[in-house]
């Protein structure tokens, strides 16, 4: 086992042959148990930032569009937020207990992704009016027939 757990630092990637392979041979006794409880659970954390992330990068192309008077950019913008739509769909649907949580990442993502919209569109020149709360609904967000009109 010190094997192992000595492994884990040095060389990531033969750590996880050899644990699999143990695994595999149902000898659970060699097992680098903590070290696997660690990555398994950071593998769940994982799952929930990537689609914090994605629905961060949903909520900015949203914004933009909805007060941004550039016209040049649109087309951009909203296949950003088809792209970000079907990353968010396909996540949920490999992940289906993140989505009870959907509704507090939401919450969660908001500041920043507002404070991100009004940094990118103030880079270009602009000086956008987006409320302190947000203007979407998290079900508005992620429908795919949503689109916000310009202000």
């Amino acid at each position: 086992m010190t094997n192992l757990t000595e492994l884990y630092d040095q060389d990531f990637y033969a750590w996880t042959q050899q644990n699999a392979g143990l695994l595999r041979q149902g000898r659970v006794g060699e097992i680098d148990l903590e070290h696997l409880a660690e990555e398994i659970q950071e593998m769940g954390r994982e799952q929930r930032h990537a689609l914090r992330s994605q629905l961060r990068h949903l909520l900015i192309h949203l914004l933009k569009l909805k007060f941004s008077p550039a016209a040049a950019p649109r087309p951009g913008w909203i296949e950003e937020i088809q792209n970000a739509r079907a990353e968010i769909a396909d996540r949920l649907a490999d992940n289906p207990s993140l989505r009870p949580h959907m509704p507090s990442i939401f919450a969660e993502i908001w500041p920043r992704a507002s404070r991100q919209a009004v940094e990118s569109l103030r880079a270009h020149g602009e000086q956008p009016a987006i409320p302190k709360n947000c203007p979407f609904t998290l079900e508005q967000a992620v429908d795919d027939d949503f689109q916000p009109n310009n202000e």
